[in-house]
């Protein structure tokens, strides 16, 4: 009970701090998905290890990206490759 408290004020302090955008617990209670806002490697880092349940916790980072930044980015990507020559086979 005391390692889930602590989880939940954690939470809640980056909550506050604006570095945890959205927290959504699984309906089972199986696990969780979070929103974070990390500027770097280092701080991902010393954000997991001040998190009470890390040595209980299987973690899976995938950075996520603003639906109009990657159309964007796809639209310069293909239009640079059309521009270049085709490789002779």
């Amino acid at each position: 009970m005391e390692l889930s408290k602590q989880a939940f004020d954690f939470v809640e302090k980056h909550r506050n701090e604006g570095r945890c955008r959205h927290i959504y617990i699984d309906a089972d209670m199986g696990g969780s998905v979070g929103i974070w806002e990390l500027y770097s490697e280092e701080d991902l880092t010393h954000t997991m290890l001040e998190f009470p349940q890390l040595a209980y916790t299987d973690f899976i980072i995938k950075p996520i990206v603003d639906i109009n930044v990657a159309r964007r980015q796809i639209i310069e990507f293909y239009e640079q490759a059309v521009k270049k020559e085709p490789v002779a086979v």
